[in-house]
């Protein structure tokens, strides 16, 4: 939950600061975490063409954990491969949330 948080003087409703904690974030940053998406490589055995949901968490350390998929791709195989992917990701920078930050990513198969 992102939640800023504003000093005013006691004869204003103008803000002087607002602090809003800083997400996490990807080595690198977006052109670094759309090449580590595109780098995922479908079991050799497997053909599938649609958009699989993957959800997962960024702790407070960087880390990436609690990867599920909320939209499954119906092949056993490729979701634990998705999964397994996923939990391979490097250690973000840590935002300043207090807890850790959750995500929600499409990855498109075409």
């Amino acid at each position: 939950m992102l939640m800023t948080c504003c000093v005013r003087a006691q004869d204003s409703s103008e803000p002087i600061i607002c602090l809003r904690p800083s997400m996490p974030e990807f080595p690198g940053w977006y052109d670094s975490l759309m090449k580590f998406m595109e780098n995922f490589h479908m079991p050799d055995s497997i053909t599938f063409k649609g958009q699989v949901m993957v959800s997962f968490e960024v702790d407070t350390t960087g880390c990436v954990g609690f990867v599920k998929l909320k939209t499954s791709s119906g092949i056993e195989l490729l979701d634990v491969a998705i999964i397994q992917y996923y939990l391979t990701m490097p250690r973000w920078k840590p935002g300043s949330e207090k807890d850790g930050v959750k995500y929600l990513s499409p990855l498109k198969f075409e």
